[in-house]
Parts: C-alpha cells; structure tokens; sequence
C-alpha cells in the first residue's frame, strides 16, 4: 500500500509518508535509536533498550509500519498495532535532524487516519515522558503513568478518541 500523505510548512521540505520495506529495517531502526538518543540518555540505557527499539523486516512484513521520506531519505518512523477496535502507536520517531519541520505531526494524523480506517475508536500510546508533551498537543490525554526500569522515571499512559 503507498500512502500519498504529504505535509509542508512554509519553506520546509515536503516529505511522502508510505508503508515501510522489509529491506529498510536497518535504517528505520537507526532513525530510532538516533532519536531515542537524542533525549540524553547514555549508550548502555540505549543498549538495554535495542530489542524494544529495533523494526524487523517481519514486523514490516505484518503491516503497521511507515516511514516519512523527506528528500528520499527516511526520516521518521511509526508502528501501529491494531487490535479489535483499538489502535496502539508503538513507535512514533523522528531524526533529530528533521525535527521542526513537521515530521512528527504529520505522521501522528497519519496514525489517526490509519486507525479510524480500520474501524479503531481509541489510539493509546505509552509515552517517552520527553515526548509526552508533542502528544499533549496532538490532543491526546494522559490517563496513567507506570514506572519504567529507570528508578523514578515514569511512562505516561495517553489516549485519543477517534469516534469524534
């Protein structure tokens, strides 16, 4: 499935958001760990982290996963997983070099236009608490909060309506 969703802003580039390829697991997966990393935190954080932040070439096999091209160069990454009427953002990542331009926005509204199609009427995420505030602004809400394996950091539970 190609997906024509296309963004701009002002005189920013104009990027295509489109299913990922098994063969681009590598790069998804470096755009993501290069965002994670982007917040701080140190490499063996990032380390233990890996299997959760790696995208398989089965995973984008299964479906659910896209990428945001910009000047055809992969620049941000989500994964949704849909289960009955509900839609999980696993993964939504930008390149640190792309942020500001619209990216992140474009594939949030994406997310919801994929989830709504499949008849979902709720996307929930569990959010990096230094992402929370992007999916504040996106319209989400905050319903709980659980610990993470780091002592005293706490990963925010958000969701969005979709039935409006």
């Amino acid at each position: 499935m190609r997906l024509n969703w296309q963004a701009s802003g002002g005189n920013k580039p104009m990027g295509k958001i489109r299913a990922a390829h098994a063969g681009e697991a590598d790069t998804i997966t470096a755009v993501i760990v290069r965002a994670k990393a982007h917040w701080g935190y140190d490499a063996a954080w990032i380390e233990r982290w890996r299997s959760d932040l790696r995208v398989t070439a089965d995973q984008i096999a299964a479906g659910g996963v896209f990428v945001y091209v910009d000047d055809g160069e992969i620049v941000g990454v989500s994964q949704i997983i849909i289960t009955d009427e509900r839609a999980e953002l696993e993964k939504l990542f930008v390149d640190p070099q792309a942020h500001g331009r619209g990216c992140g926005r474009c594939l949030f509204k994406h997310a919801i236009k994929v989830a709504r199609d499949a008849g979902c009427t709720l996307l929930t995420v569990e959010s990096d608490p230094n992402a929370t505030a992007f999916y504040q602004h996106m319209g989400m809400t905050i319903v709980s909060q659980q610990e993470s394996m780091i002592a005293g950091r706490f990963l925010p539970r958000l969701i969005y309506p979709l039935d409006a």
